[in-house]
């Protein structure tokens, strides 16, 4: 791409940056949102905070806390600004769009992820200059965004981003031709990313074959199951893989499900919790989003509600690794994937 053809495409993208409108859909989600919001089931905290995804904790930019932390086990973290875990809000409310709590939620998320879009048209997962775009976060924001009918030029996104792929198969992590940052950075490549980037093409009808067979090599091998370069836990793919298949509609990878599905349970023998909270509720999401029918999940949903937090909220865990070698997780982003594992769970009911 020349350079007037770049500066011309960022042009048009940032053109579209505007406040969102969002659509309503078909499903009720009142009774999951209630889940989120509950306080009376036990007795509340001193500090008497809000649930991590109601209008009371999102603060005042639209955006959620997320922290980041020298350690895996997220000690001592401290706060940062991150458009990556809004875009996983922003996906699990579009389960909820009749519920009226959840679209003023999505819709101060919206603005606020489209106020951080870069100068390039780009976005990066965490605001800080040192650290370029990352076809993570602009895939999992442009996918969520399509949930919400978001008015944007998604083909231009996509002509755009097929240029940042390994001899034109996997895609690379980072966007380094634009603003590069401080961070010197190897451009890796992760089976995470590219599973959402699956999700964010395939939800438009653009088909990857490439991509796909590469993500299927990563299933067959068993190579996600000790995590991936920037995801330590392998249910973050197993997540991620899935939802692209059931959400997103890369149907080419139906095929793999009942393999994610399998191996969610085999872990599951040797800690029915899965682990984290974060990682309980990625492993029901996966389940589900694997056709696990609902009477087969009864025990996990209920695992995955006691613990849920006094405020209405799930705890903070680590979800990704940045390039930096520091840890980064959110309640906000754990909430989602439990109100997501819980919305999907309560549709499928007789």
């Amino acid at each position: 791409m020349g350079q007037k053809d770049t500066l011309k495409t960022i042009q048009l993208l940032k053109a579209s940056k505007r406040p969102a409108e969002v659509a309503a859909g078909p499903l009720p989600g009142s009774t999951v949102w209630q889940w989120a919001e509950r306080t009376t089931a036990r007795p509340p905290r001193q500090t008497d905070q809000p649930a991590p995804l109601t209008q009371g904790s999102q603060q005042p930019s639209g955006g959620f806390v997320t922290m980041l932390a020298r350690r895996q086990n997220m000690a001592r973290a401290i706060p940062v600004t991150s458009v990556f875990a809004a875009s996983f809000v922003l996906h699990a409310l579009a389960l909820l769009p009749n519920c009226a709590p959840a679209k003023a939620v999505a819709s101060k998320t919206i603005n606020f992820i489209l106020e951080e879009q870069g100068r390039d048209g780009l976005w990066r997962g965490l605001a800080s200059p040192k650290v370029p775009p990352d076809i993570d976060s602009i895939c999992c924001v442009l996918a969520s965004f399509g949930k919400w009918n978001v008015t944007l030029d998604y083909d231009l996104f996509i002509r755009r981003l097929l240029g940042y792929r390994l001899d034109g198969g996997a895609f690379f992590t980072f966007v380094l031709d634009t603003d590069p940052g401080i961070v010197p950075l190897q451009n890796d490549i992760d089976w995470v990313v590219n599973a959402n980037v699956l999700f964010f093409f395939s939800s438009l009808g653009h088909q990857l074959p490439e991509v796909e067979a590469y993500l299927e090599e990563v299933v067959v091998r068993d190579l996600f199951t000790g995590g991936s370069k920037y995801y330590p836990s392998p249910f973050a793919f197993t997540y991620c893989l899935s939802r692209a298949v059931l959400d997103g509609r890369a149907q080419n990878l139906a095929k793999l499900l009942d393999r994610l599905s399998w191996y969610v349970r085999s872990a599951q023998e040797s800690d029915p919790g899965f682990g984290s909270p974060l990682d309980a509720a990625l492993a029901v999401a996966t389940l589900l989003n694997c056709g696990t029918e609902p009477h087969r999940l009864e025990k996990d949903v209920g695992r995955l509600v006691e613990i849920q937090e006094r405020d209405g909220g799930w705890p903070l865990a680590c979800f990704f690794e940045g390039p930096q070698g520091y840890y980064y997780g959110s309640r906000a982003l754990t909430t989602a994937v439990a109100m997501e594992a819980l919305a999907k769970y309560q549709s499928r009911q007789p």
